[in-house]
Order: C-alpha cells, then sequence, then structure tokens
C-alpha cells in the first residue's frame, strides 16, 4: 500500500495510506476532505480545526449513509422487478 504526504487545511500529514487507494486516488480524496473543510469553514465561520475535522467528517458520512440509502432501494427494487420477470417466464413455461 504505497504511503504519501498530503497536506489538509494547512496540517501536513506525513504518510498516509489508504487501502485499496493508489498514491494519486489518496491525493484527490485529499484534496476532497480540503475542500470539504473549506466550505464547511466559509458556512460555519468555525476555525477550530476540530470542529472542522469532526463536521467534515459528518458531511461525509452522511453522504456515505444517503448512498447506501439508495443502493439499497434500488436493489430492493431490481429484485421486485427480476420476481416479476421470473413469475412471468414461470407462467408461460406451464402453459
Amino acid at each position: 500500500m504505497p504511503k504519501v504526504g498530503v497536506t489538509i487545511n494547512r496540517i501536513q500529514l506525513d504518510s498516509v495510506s489508504v487501502d485499496g487507494l493508489e498514491e494519486l486516488e489518496v491525493g484527490i480524496v485529499a484534496k476532497e476532505v480540503e475542500d470539504r473543510i473549506a466550505r464547511i469553514e466559509a458556512d460555519t465561520g468555525h476555525v477550530d480545526t476540530v470542529k472542522l475535522a469532526l463536521l467534515a467528517a459528518m458531511s461525509f458520512a452522511a453522504e456515505l449513509y444517503q448512498l447506501r440509502q439508495e443502493t439499497e432501494s434500488k436493489s430492493r427494487l431490481g429484485e421486485k422487478d427480476l420476481d416479476k420477470v421470473i413469475d412471468q417466464l414461470q407462467s408461460t413455461l406451464s402453459r
């Protein structure tokens, strides 16, 4: 797993690695974190690094939660569609 140095919110992290991500991808994710913190700082006026980091973490977690909910919902809809096709096939085959 590659380790890379990144700077987020003026804080240098010298040896960052993320399972499943390449060096370039770690840099892209770090940039997303930096951007999210900057947006939260601009929106709220908070300058406390810990508060900004926690608010960014909450923001990313909420986004992940929403994506998971969407995926589960789409999966359930797909299962219903598949059940309909199976019923139709069984009906056609039993004629």
